[in-house]
């Protein structure tokens, strides 16, 4: 009896299971019913020993089917292709055929051939081959590979790295796992995201992704071009370092040419600049200097390739202290981008990242293209504002590949949205500013102002921002407390009166007391209201594990804490220690306490993000993201 009761149940749950699908399906499909859009789509074919001639015909079926709910033609959906196993083989191109008729007639002819599961050299070759011009690729068309197969690869790293390679290509992947033999985690890192991931327990159950599939390609088949007619001032930072070469320095410069023809340029769009480096820096052409695509070109083949080490930190620092300056053309308000392109390790990895850590400081949106097999990804993810800015291929014949994504890229971040409001927001702000010997009373006097530019974006008041200063050095003091100033007028008067101290460096000391005295009720915080705390040092505490332990105690008193690094002496370990997580977020390095300044938006707007609108915390989605922000 127990036994039919729990059949009872699992039948019951199929059904529900089974309804719940078909319903999710027909739900999806009549979203997209009208998919009539562009799309280059090649399926990759697992043709190896495991899967066997019955099942083989089950693939070629199922395509035949997913074929059969688009439209085909030169001016709709192109199909392609591959089969792999021990080697890799390109049954049909993207050109080839141009009904459903006639495709459906090529996979028939296709034959099974078994043997190993080599699905890097497929992918590799599919990346390279199957996509070209002469295959029948059309430019600006979506190009979509589908991956079927039964079994785990032969190297899953070599798999892994192969993919990788195919979405830096422009390629979007979707991977489709057939049986128990399937490896999840190598289907994840093959799929350009994990929702292009699906998984079915035989072939036989195959045909029901049909419509999931057509589903999920039908909204990325002709994605609308990005309005790009905004401002950016757009330099390009060239590795022209021995490795390179004369010719594939000359296929860089191409590339150049072929992102710049797709901008408007001008003095009210894009600007362009463009400097070299290698064992040094040179500065081939200012942002100001041309102002027509001809002109740009031109001054491009006249620069030079040279030879010589990769010193990366160097020209990114040289870059971020030049390339944007006022004399060089840039723009105020205009949104600072370098384009990083290289084809291997620079001389100093801890330099490097340092280096692009400044000019992310500086306002720089980075973004890093690594050319080969010599790039160490990981400094390239050190390089660029975030991942998702890392773009890899195996090598610059494939360069012109990346066009087309740099330019999707770039396109969102050209205009940025206007300078941060912090109107309707509250939230109770405490710089505490380091006032020791190594400072200076010059130096000090430029934090302050840090200070007076920040708070200027905010609306201070007793139901807006509510902003207080903290000075430490040997000892702490309260220079402005939270209910001092009533205005920005008044706050700004605050801040003339404070002076400079000199002595030590007591971070821990002035942290525990922004924590126990500047954020009390007493000193005006205000119950409910998030707590910020911005920390400004230029140097290495006098006690590491004081500043720890009193960083922790702030943070689990609710106190965000913001922290800004001025300088070579400061460490970047207590820095992340005293700043809340994510770091890559909360923890700001300047080179100078000059060039400190360029950080007022970013802290304001961090400050803005953790306020509260009429006493509610802000939803996630609300916060004024930073690379929004000049």
């Amino acid at each position: 009896m127990q036994f039919m009761w729990i059949l009872f149940i699992s039948l019951a749950v199929i059904n529900v299971t089974s309804a719940l699908d078909e319903d999710v399906e027909n739900d999806q499909t009549k979203r997209t019913a009208t998919c009539t859009g562009k799309a280059d789509i090649v399926f990759l074919v697992d043709s190896s020993g495991s899967v066997g001639q019955t099942n083989f015909n089950k693939t070629l079926q199922f395509i035949k089917d997913v074929v059969n709910k688009f439209s085909i033609g030169s001016n709709d959906v192109r199909i392609g292709v591959d089969t792999f196993s021990t080697s890799f083989r390109r049954e049909f191109t993207l050109g080839r055929y141009s009904s459903k008729w006639s495709i459906n007639s090529a996979l028939d002819r296709i034959r099974y051939r078994a043997g190993g599961t080599d699905t890097a050299s497929a992918l590799s070759n599919m990346t390279s081959g199957s996509f070209s011009r002469s295959s029948g690729h059309r430019t600006g068309v979506r190009k979509v590979a589908v991956v079927i197969t039964d079994g785990k690869s032969n190297s899953y790293s070599q798999t892994a790295a192969a993919a990788r390679q195919a979405r830096s290509a422009g390629i979007y992947l979707v991977a489709i796992g057939i049986g128990s033999g399937i490896n999840v985690t190598e289907l994840n890192a093959i799929a350009s995201t994990r929702r292009n991931v699906f998984t079915t327990p035989s072939f036989s159950a195959l045909s029901g992704l049909q419509g999931l599939l057509r589903t999920r390609l039908c909204p990325v088949m002709t994605p609308k071009p990005a309005a790009c007619t905004g401002k950016a001032d757009i330099v390009f930072l060239v590795d022209s370092s021995g490795s390179v070469g004369q010719t594939n320095f000359n296929k860089t410069l191409q590339f150049i040419k072929d992102v710049v023809n797709k901008f408007s340029i001008g003095s009210n769009a894009v600007r362009i600049g463009v400097d070299t480096f290698s064992s040094s820096f040179r500065r081939e052409f200012t942002l100001s200097r041309y102002s027509s695509k001809w002109s740009i070109n031109y001054a491009l083949d006249r620069i030079s390739y040279r030879g010589g080490n990769t010193v990366t930190a160097s020209a990114l620092s040289n870059m971020t202290s030049g390339s944007f300056s006022r004399s060089a053309g840039h723009r105020t308000g205009v949104r600072k981008i370098a384009v990083v392109i290289t084809d291997g390790k620079s001389s100093s990895y801890s330099q490097t990242a340092a280096a692009a850590r400044r000019a992310r400081s500086a306002g720089i949106y980075l973004v890093a293209i690594g050319i080969g097999s010599g790039i160490n990804v990981t400094e390239l993810n050190a390089i660029a504002s975030t991942r998702r800015n890392v773009f890899t291929t195996p090598s610059f014949s494939a360069l012109s590949g990346l066009q087309g994504l740099l330019r999707t890229r770039l396109c969102p971040v050209m205009t940025p949205k206007p300078a941060v409001s912090c109107t309707g927001r509250r939230a109770d702000v405490m710089f505490l500013l380091d006032s020791s010997g190594s400072v200076g009373e010059l130096n000090f006097n430029k934090t302050l102002q840090l200070v007076r530019d920040v708070v200027s974006h905010f609306s201070i008041g007793s139901n807006a921002m509510k902003v207080g200063v903290d000075t430490f050095a040997t000892g702490f003091r309260q220079e402005i407390l939270l209910r001092s100033s009533s205005s920005a007028s008044s706050f700004a008067r605050n801040v003339n009166k404070i002076k400079y101290d000199g002595g030590s460096t007591y971070t821990g000391l002035g942290l525990t007391g922004m924590t126990t005295v500047s954020f009390s009720t007493e000193a005006g915080h205000r119950t409910g209201v998030p707590k910020v705390g911005i920390v400004v040092t230029d140097g290495q505490s006098s006690s590491s594990s004081n500043t720890v332990a009193a960083a922790k105690k702030a943070k689990s008193a609710g106190i965000y804490l913001l922290v800004v690094g001025v300088g070579s002496s400061v460490t970047t370990s207590e820095l992340n220690s005293i700043a809340t997580y994510p770091y890559s977020q909360n923890v700001f390095n300047a080179k100078s306490y000059t060039s400190m300044n360029s950080l007022h938006g970013v802290l304001a707007a961090r400050g803005c993000a953790r306020g509260s609108r009429y006493g509610k915390r802000l939803a996630a989605e609300e916060e004024i993201p930073e690379e929004h922000l000049e």
